[in-house]
């Protein structure tokens, strides 16, 4: 004989006899409750892994923002470096162009000097050791 009891919290009851019919046995079913937490639970799990891939794509492109910074200093010093080449030669006895036009003459004098196996380099620490003096 089953027994219909109010349940105010609106929990579904599950009610049965004992086997001495002297009383009544009276169980709260959590059933769906568990099966709720077990859900949430494979929910926060597939999320952490998203999350994971996601810091390890981070970290990974972090570290090719690291090489391709560390390639733009050397990239940079480089481009100092010529830069200071050119200045010298301004200051000493290089390239001085006085006319709009004469880069295009002093420009083919230099790239017969490089077609002739001139070596840039050699000639700045060539002008670099010679002492500064003014026209």
């Amino acid at each position: 004989m089953a027994i219909t009891t109010s349940n105010p919290n609106s929990r579904p009851i599950v009610t049965s006899e004992t086997s001495t019919n002297t009383g009544v046995s009276i169980e709260i079913d959590y059933t769906e409750y568990y099966n709720r937490i077990a859900t949430a639970v494979e929910t926060i799990a597939t999320n952490s892994t998203t999350i994971k891939n996601d810091i390890e794509s981070i970290k990974n492109s972090i570290a090719v923002i690291e090489t391709k910074q560390t390639t733009l200093a050397e990239k940079t010093s480089d481009i100092r470096d010529y830069q200071l080449a050119i200045k010298n030669f301004a200051e000493h006895d290089g390239i001085h162009i006085k006319s709009p036009w004469e880069y295009l003459y002093m420009y083919s004098i230099l790239n017969a000097y490089v077609e002739k196996g001139y070596n840039i380099n050699t000639a700045k620490t060539e002008v670099e050791s010679k002492p500064k003096h003014r026209d």
